[in-house]
């Protein structure tokens, strides 16, 4: 589903007009206020809770007053709003993987562990060619040689450590991988909701400019509920479809 501002609504000609008639029970949330409607399955989808029309329930003890949804105009604007527009739907849910910097981070450690490589060889040859039978006895008891000095031990300690944090960044790497990235229409649909409602400083939307390095964390990007949405977008009118956005645009 694109987020764009129809021109049409902008201009006052995308509403429907005020002879039709209208079942409330029937007609999607048209004229609907967000208060005056019942609940809603927890397991649906977050626009598909806010599109269907809800049926108002038997409450006699108002257990269910509080029970509703918060839409994103009541957080503050800025990063709180985005913040909450991004949690009405998983195709929102678009980052950078900086890949880049994962890499220098991965190439850093490669050299450090290398390097800590290379000082072990030499420690270990070191003793071998000793004329010292101490020292090749060293290669042969572990034992033996911590008693000597701990030079080595302490080396592979070193190694340990950096090679665990270079394990862990290659798990990290490796999982980021797996992730998606996000179809032209969901990366557009935050540059859209960002440009339209100015919602951060102007010199921070580069954040989300760059479509090489861009991934999604939403499964499923084109669901056939998602695939629902974008054809209900292409036929009614702007002014009725903004309702199921939780009046994120509003």
């Amino acid at each position: 589903m694109v987020i764009e501002v129809d021109p049409a609504y902008k201009n006052g000609s995308g509403a429907r007009g005020s002879s039709e008639k209208s079942d409330p029970e029937n007609t999607p949330l048209q004229g609907v206020n967000a208060q005056d409607r019942g609940a809603q399955p927890s397991n649906a989808p977050p626009f598909w809770r806010s599109i269907v029309p809800k049926r108002h329930i038997h409450d006699p003890d108002g257990r269910y007053d509080d029970y509703k949804v918060k839409p994103v105009r009541d957080y503050p604007d800025g990063y709180p709003q985005l913040s909450a527009w991004i949690n009405t739907d998983d195709n929102f849910r678009v980052y950078r993987r900086y890949g880049e910097l994962r890499n220098r981070i991965l190439l850093h450690y490669q050299l450090k562990l290398a390097k800590l490589e290379e000082r072990l060889e030499q420690m270990d040859w070191g003793d071998k060619n000793s004329s010292d039978d101490r020292d090749n006895y060293r290669l042969s008891s572990l034992e033996y040689d911590q008693e000597r000095d701990n030079r080595r031990q302490d080396l592979v300690q070193e190694i340990e450590i950096a090679l665990e944090k270079y394990d862990t960044l290659l798990e990290r790497e490796n999982k980021s991988l797996s992730l998606p990235k996000p179809t032209d229409r969901n990366h557009r649909n935050i540059i859209n909701y960002i440009w339209n409602k100015k919602a951060i400083a102007q010199q921070e939307t580069r954040l989300f400019s760059r479509k090489d390095d861009a991934i999604i964390l939403a499964r499923d990007q084109d669901s056939p509920f998602h695939v629902f949405l974008e054809d209900l977008y292409q036929t009614y009118s702007w002014d009725w479809f903004r309702v199921s956005l939780y009046n994120a645009e509003s």
